[in-house]
């Protein structure tokens, strides 16, 4: 009896130690990744020339590294602190602003230059964290993403444009002038499923054919950009923007209306609208905008410019 005693005693504790050892950090390995392979999809249209292959390569290479960095990590907060230290200490990617460059956007070329802005920086992020078998996802904001490890049990944000820094939601928040009602109807903050993060993705690019005067591609990008996400505040912005550069100022104030219904307090809708107004001939309701963009951001040199326009 004494013997059988001990062997169950000798089972249950290696079971504990079995509960006790971290789980092992491991890639998926070359699986398909339908999540890479809608963006590179994106992608390749409008680079004919893309190679699908090498950056499933590279993506492979890269996150067979990072799982060595993560082996034996227990908790949370140690494997994001291990990501962020091997992303962008170790392989040295880096945040460059220049929000016109497509090289600070394209899969391929944020791999191969190791610089990207947020949308780029987490493309590459996410898709390692993903394959590591981290609940990572994009959060976004009115005209920023970060990242976030949420599994439950605490949230971790990752701002890429900052070595991933940890940086508070009330921060963003604040910065953004996020009120409760856009978080609680999930518009911003929220963890960004795979449509959404695409929807992100193809209004960058539609941004992309604005700034090379190319309007009717860009406007398709958006309203693309729209049936994955008709939360996608950004997308609704840029559609309306172009739609007043090309003087249709009714179309842009509904569409200026319709980003204020989802974030009221964004200055620059309040602006723009103002100025759709007054070109469709209501001064009040002009009046009436610039006012308002000028009680959420009382330095915004534009409206405070209108305002004195219109008053003169």
């Amino acid at each position: 009896m004494r013997l059988v005693r001990n062997h169950c005693t000798v089972l249950v504790l290696a079971l504990l130690a079995s509960c006790l050892r971290p789980p092992a950090i491991a890639p998926t390995g070359p699986r398909p990744d339908p999540f890479l392979e809608r963006m590179l999809a994106l992608y390749a249209e409008e680079d004919a020339g893309l190679d699908k292959a090498s950056v499933r390569r590279r993506l492979d290479r890269l996150t067979a590294a990072a799982a060595v960095r993560l082996q034996g990590l227990a908790t949370p907060r140690g494997r994001v602190q291990a990501l962020n230290r091997f992303f962008f200490l170790e392989r040295g990617f880096v945040a460059d602003l220049d929000l016109a460059d497509a090289d600070n956007l394209f899969l391929d070329r944020v791999l191969e230059r190791r610089r990207g802005y947020c949308t780029g920086l987490a493309s590459v992020y996410l898709i390692v964290a993903r394959r590591l078998g981290l609940p990572v996802y994009a959060v976004s904001t009115p005209s920023h993403l970060f990242l976030r490890h949420d599994d439950g049990t605490g949230p971790i944000n990752i701002e890429t444009l900052e070595d991933g820094r940890e940086i508070s939601d009330e921060t963003y928040r604040r910065r953004y002038h996020i009120l409760p009602l856009s978080v609680q109807r999930g518009v911003f903050l929220r963890n960004l499923d795979e449509d959404r993060f695409l929807s992100q993705l193809v209004n960058n690019v539609g941004t992309l054919h604005s700034r090379a005067g190319q309007q009717e591609q860009a406007q398709e990008l958006y309203q693309r950009a729209l049936q994955l996400d008709p939360l996608n505040v950004t997308a609704r912005f840029n559609l309306a923007r172009d739609q007043m550069q090309q003087e249709h100022f009714l179309l842009a104030v509904e569409g200026y209306s319709r980003v204020l219904e989802l974030h009221p307090n964004d200055p620059w809708s309040l602006n723009n609208r103002g100025v759709c107004r007054l070109r469709l001939g209501n001064p009040d309701g002009a009046l009436a905008d610039f006012l308002e963009a000028l009680s959420v951001d009382p330095g915004f040199v534009e409206a405070r410019r209108n305002l004195e326009l219109l008053t003169d």
